[in-house]
């Protein structure tokens, strides 16, 4: 059975500012990392980018103090550990080692760091099926007789941990990319999306049979061509006069001087030379119209970068054996310099590339970056204290109505994703009236990262909720009081009400405008409460008074933003 097994969590312990966290990695879902700045979000990516040996990190990297957690009081963990583990269909799928004995099948790859009298270090081993680094003897072990006997001639039996070099050919290539590094994401360190479009062109341009027809109406036959090309320019290297006769035998003396014996210098330009040349012409230079200036890659500004390296990854999931040669692809703030528009198709992409295969995490800021209506994972990191709390949903689990508003209002939707807490309103105008409010009262909502959410209705409201309780997220919840003529409350109302009180936690709230905003602004029927209206009321210097349940209402929800603001 071929290898085939995929990453399936992270599980990271006392890591720069991580006491403690663990994430399942969803195959064909994009992690979404979300959270306040500080949050752990960027060591949750160099995490996984560590334990995988990502380039990013060197080959000669070693830890300091500050990659060992330390809690308020200042103590400082004496360890770390991050694990990446594996998950395979049977024993088989998943790769494996061997030394004296059976071979063991590897369920994942472990960074320990140890912090001892002021020194740092750390080993990168491989897990068995019950978590536990595997110990490999490479040679049988000794009897007591022959250890004695032979212990001055260095064939004592010994054992080392497995190292992740030996499952080198089955661990994933791994990108890590950061806000400041765009041209790094695109062609430095032989890794990001160009080097992988740069080394496709050069083995479909070296192994595909196709031809060239000349203007002198002669067909050439490709590659054979090619490499009939590349031998006579071998040969003609060798042959050439200035390197046969003067610099080839200058250089052979020379270095015979230094060496000792007679030295032969040769020029043999190797084919696989010659495939990587072709690979790095791929240098793409790019104009902004039709009639600009051709400007080189490495030349042009963040943004236009940005754009580029959107484009080369949307083009990378067009072709399936790309897709096939597994990426761990971890963003740090992939909406540096995008504008919105490309934000949310970069959030598609990222889905596409996800779904193909490749495991896909990333840590945003923004809103756009986030769809309840597509597949993702989204992990809200919330520091409390000194120590890291984090919540996940599944997109495919959220309900029906939050996921159809997410849809009809794909640009403010997810904006509570990323506050301290939400009002969530079932209008347009419900939340411009609070807005307003705010703003003229001095009240910073944008400051105190709250946000104002329409739900488009009161049903959809307990979707949202339900959202904001898995998460973690403080909420408030505004309704119209919903009054039949007959003075009755709405029993569809109600009936939602108590859905949205049954998901209530401590900090959450529900408020209503007694009977509806309408009313609380004495806007008589049949005109509607909408911003042309509402602006002028509220702007009055008496608005207080000559709208006192509104007051009210509004008062209490700058109470529950805190208790110490007062409109």
């Amino acid at each position: 059975m071929p290898i085939n097994y995929q990453l399936s969590r992270i599980n990271i312990k006392s890591w720069r500012g991580i006491d403690a966290f663990e994430v399942d990695l969803r195959p064909g879902f994009p992690n979404v990392l979300i959270g306040a700045n500080n949050a752990g979000k960027t060591a949750v990516l160099d995490a996984i980018a560590l334990a995988l040996a990502s380039p990013a990190f060197g080959g000669q990297w070693s830890p300091d103090q500050e990659d060992f957690y330390c809690d308020q009081r200042g103590n400082r963990s004496a360890e770390f550990t991050i694990q990446v583990l594996f998950a395979a269909g049977d024993e088989t799928g998943y790769p494996a080692v061997r030394g004296v004995g059976k071979p063991i099948s590897v369920r994942g790859v472990q960074v320990r760091g140890t912090l001892k009298e002021g020194r740092a270090k750390h080993q990168r081993t491989l897990l068995d099926e019950n978590l536990q680094p595997i110990l490999i003897a490479p040679r049988t072990a000794l009897s007591a007789v022959d250890k004695v006997k032979w212990k001055n001639h260095g064939v004592s039996w010994m054992q080392y941990y497995a190292r992740l070099d030996e499952i080198s050919d089955h661990v994933p290539e791994v990108w890590l990319f950061r806000p400041r590094e765009i041209d790094a994401s695109l062609y430095v360190w032989k890794r990001g999306p160009i080097a992988r479009l740069s080394r496709l062109l050069a083995r479909r341009f070296l192994n595909d049979k196709w031809s060239i027809d000349r203007d002198d109406g002669k067909n050439r036959p490709m590659p054979e061509t090619l490499y009939r090309a590349y031998e006579f320019f071998r040969e003609a290297v060798e042959k050439f006069p200035f390197w046969r006769e003067d610099m080839k035998p200058k250089l052979e003396e020379v270095i015979a001087r230094y060496v000792g014996t007679q030295a032969q210098v040769d020029l043999r330009p190797d084919v696989q030379l010659f495939e990587e040349w072709i690979a790095q012409q791929l240098s793409i230079s790019l104009a902004t119209d039709p009639a600009g200036v051709l400007t080189p890659l490495n030349s042009m500004g963040d943004g236009w970068q940005s754009v580029l390296r959107l484009a080369a990854l949307e083009a990378l999931s067009q072709y399936e054996t790309e897709m096939k040669d597994r990426v761990v692809l971890l963003i740090e703030e992939p909406e540096t310099h995008l504008h919105p528009h490309l934000r949310r198709k970069f959030r598609k992409v990222l889905a596409e590339l996800s779904k193909n295969g490749w495991v896909v995490v990333y840590a945003t800021h923004s809103p756009e970056m986030v769809s309840f209506d597509a597949d993702q994972v989204i992990t809200r990191l919330v520091r409390v204290g000194g120590t890291l709390a984090s919540n996940s949903i599944h997109t495919d689990r959220i309900a029906a109505p939050a996921k159809l508003q997410s849809k009809l209002d794909e640009r403010g939707a997810h904006d509570f994703l990323f506050s301290t807490g939400t009002v969530f309103v079932e209008g347009r105008d419900d939340g411009f009236a609070c807005r307003a409010t705010f703003d003229n009262t001095g009240v910073d909502i944008d400051g105190r990262s709250i946000s104002i959410t329409q739900c488009n209705a009161v049903s959809v409201i307990p979707a949202f909720a339900a959202i904001a309780k898995d998460l973690g997220i403080r909420w408030c919840a505004l309704t119209d009081e919903d009054r039949l003529p007959n003075g009755t409350i709405n029993p569809k109302t109600e009936a939602e009400r108590r859905k949205i009180q049954a998901l209530q936690g401590k900090n959450d709230v529900q408020v209503q405008w007694p009977v509806a905003l309408e009313a609380c602004l004495g806007i008589a029927a049949p005109h509607k409460a909408q911003p042309d209206l509402i602006e002028p009321l509220l702007a009055h210097k008496d608005w207080r008074t000559t709208h006192p349940h509104y007051h009210a209402t509004v008062a209490s929800i700058a109470a529950w933003i805190d208790p110490a603001l007062h409109i």
